[in-house]
């Protein structure tokens, strides 16, 4: 491990992008949130008929979940049936004819809800970015002159003009 020559000095070491990415992970993820006694779940979504109706199944056993994922993919390979009744740990049962199934997929929620917060923060930070370089833009900043301020003021009628 060796030191950058940079002003912070030999603290700052070659690992110092596993370090961020570690800060990064424990300030951005889910894990260390999670209580005790939560589990994953796994949502399997099947579309399915002429106009692409989705159901949803919850299963807290990706082994469950995954071996119904594979029976429904099997069965759009084949165009047969599922084979039985799909059931799914929350009390939804349900039969699918194979050859009316468009798609299937298999979340585990906690890492979507993951990609959700990190598509979030990723929108913000770009958001924030834009904003940085529109207060530097000339043109815009002209404009924002040229527009003043919007002011709402009270007619004495009870309306409003701007």
């Amino acid at each position: 491990m060796s030191t950058r020559g940079c002003a912070k000095g030999a603290h700052h070491s070659d690992d110092w992008a596993a370090t961020a990415a570690t800060d990064f992970q424990k300030k951005n993820s889910l894990s260390g949130l999670k209580a005790a006694n939560e589990e994953s779940m796994y949502n399997l979504t099947i579309h399915f008929g002429p106009n692409a109706v989705a159901w949803s199944f919850l299963f807290k056993n990706e082994e469950k979940a995954r071996s119904i994922f594979n029976n429904v993919v099997f069965a759009i390979e084949k165009e047969g049936s599922i084979g039985g009744v799909i059931t799914d740990d929350y009390g939804q049962s349900a039969v699918i004819a194979g050859g009316n199934i468009h798609g299937v997929l298999l979340e585990d929620t906690e890492l979507g809800t993951e990609a959700r917060i990190l598509r979030g923060l990723d929108q913000a930070r770009g958001q924030s970015r834009a904003q940085k370089r529109a207060a530097s833009d000339p043109e815009l900043q002209q404009m924002l002159r040229n527009q003043g301020p919007s002011v709402i003021t009270p007619f004495t009628n009870g309306g409003f003009r701007q």
